[in-house]
């Protein structure tokens, strides 16, 4: 009896471990997604338009905070887009890019 006990703990503590890093994958890949659109969108707005900001998006059942940082060089800018949220801690990605004035 003791024995089954054992075993039937170490495979939910491996399921839950499973089930943990399954929803954090989910979420990366979603912030990612994120990121990735919002830099796309910027993209479009013209080099001249492109400025910081930031916005929340929720999907999945959670909140995603993304910033966008605008730094200018020259005839470049150098966008940086990061996209934060709470799942079990504090987490974020980052998508940086460079984009030159045409």
């Amino acid at each position: 009896m003791f024995l089954l006990a054992i075993v039937l703990l170490g495979t939910s503590m491996g399921l839950y471990s499973t089930m943990n890093a399954n929803l954090q994958s989910k979420s990366t890949s979603t912030a990612s997604v994120l990121a990735q659109d919002k830099l796309e969108s910027l993209k479009m707005l013209g080099y001249s338009a492109i400025a910081s900001g930031n916005d929340t998006r929720a999907l999945a059942n959670m909140t995603f905070n993304r910033t966008w940082t605008v730094t200018t060089s020259g005839n470049t800018k150098a966008v940086s887009v990061t996209v934060s949220w709470t799942d079990r801690r504090p987490r974020s990605v980052t998508v940086p890019n460079v984009l030159a004035e045409m």
